[in-house]
């Protein structure tokens, strides 16, 4: 499974590059997006800056983008050639988090 994140401001890349990771193909809608970043952060270490804060679908605070939809992180099951980024780009601090 292939997962793009659209990188906003990270080290020595320019705002809004998306960069490719891959996941066991088996992960394939069998985890939230949140945990897929996890394990992204986790095997590559790619320290992507997001939101994880209910972790149960309430609060909102996990919105980003998926696709160009409004989708809850926490929520929302992580699939093959989705490309995630930040709620509003404008607002970006780093990665998927926004003020």
């Amino acid at each position: 499974m292939k997962i793009a994140v659209v990188r906003n401001v990270p080290a020595g890349a320019p705002a809004g590059q998306e960069q490719e990771f891959e996941l066991p193909d088996e992960l394939d809608g069998a985890m939230t997006i949140s945990a897929a970043l996890h394990e992204i952060n986790a095997r590559y270490g790619a320290n992507i800056a997001h939101y994880a804060s209910c972790r149960r679908g309430i609060c909102s605070g996990c919105l980003v983008r998926v696709d160009g939809e409004v989708k809850k992180a926490c929520a929302t099951l992580a699939r093959d050639g989705m490309v995630i980024d930040a709620l509003n780009r404008k607002k970006s601090i780093r990665d998927l988090i926004c003020i």
